[in-house]
């Protein structure tokens, strides 16, 4: 049960080349901080475990009996971490370093990770080797720009992909119908739909130049409470720091009107991020 940091020393890195300067240090640094707490709380079980062998025997020595009932002499001893708390503790250290490592992955290359499987597959053993190895092969073959756009571009696709005539090209503008805009009948007001207008977001985004985060532009119109239920939303808005993107309108039928430079650049994103 207490063996297990010795696998540590043994990991041969092989995942080293792939990552970042910055990806790696990230992960040698979280690897130390669960090995020591999972050492720490190895060694504070060994200790109460010891300590109670002691308390048991001392116990014994100086209880009394009284009729059928023995009692044991009391001590300052408070045994709070039994085998099954233990466990539990070692698991939750266990989940916590896997869980933020992938989400590491997840913010910095804007990939989606299952960290569920990778939980479920490792003992406290686990090293960031071990996790970045599975990470690699949920890529399927990509690298995290490739496997970021490919997200991107099937997310979206995903919200048309019943209907994909509700994907409607007219010259320079693309018309998409997926109920971008509710209505909130607590507000009594029209609120942007946040997570299909993020996948709009960042296809946008990423259509305007390779980057997959939302361009701080469209971020500071739309994303955010306050500027979902922002009824300035549903007038056209010129995009002044974007090229390929000249405005975004919403409809309070649950459209959203996108203006593009040029005809060229309406049918390209319609065809190669909506499925069109």
């Amino acid at each position: 049960m207490f063996d297990v940091l010795s696998k540590f020393e043994n990991v041969k890195i092989e995942n080293e080349t792939r990552l970042s300067e910055k990806d790696l240090q990230f992960c040698k640094e979280q690897e130390e901080i669960y090995k020591q707490t999972l050492h720490t709380y190895q060694e504070f079980f060994k200790q109460l475990s010891n300590i109670s062998k002691l308390n048991e025997e001392h116990g014994q020595k100086y209880g009394k009996q009284s009729g059928a009932y023995f009692h044991k002499q009391e001590t300052a001893f408070y045994y709070t971490l039994k085998i099954y708390d233990y466990n539990s503790k070692i698991y939750k250290i266990r989940e916590g370093f896997i869980n933020q490592v992938c989400r590491y992955f997840e913010c910095e290359h804007n990939i989606t990770i299952n960290n569920e499987i990778i939980v479920k597959k490792f003992k406290e053993s686990v090293t960031y080797s071990d996790i970045v190895e599975e990470i690699f092969l949920q890529l399927g073959g990509f690298n995290f720009a490739e496997k970021a756009e490919k997200e991107i571009k099937e997310n979206l696709k995903e919200l048309f992909r019943h209907d994909i005539d509700k994907v409607v090209v007219k010259g320079s503008k693309v018309n998409l119908n997926a109920w971008f805009a509710r209505h909130d009948s607590i507000w009594k007001d029209y609120r942007l739909n946040s997570d299909r207008c993020e996948a709009v977001f960042k296809a946008l985004s990423h259509f305007e130049d390779g980057d997959c985060n939302i361009k701080q532009e469209i971020r500071n119109l739309y994303c955010g409470y306050d500027n979902e239920r922002d009824q300035a939303n549903y007038e056209r808005c010129n995009i002044e720091t974007m090229s390929k993107v000249k405005s975004i309108k919403f409809l309070k039928n649950g459209k959203m009107d996108i203006e593009f430079e040029s005809s060229q650049c309406a049918i390209k994103f319609a065809k190669e991020y909506c499925g069109r």
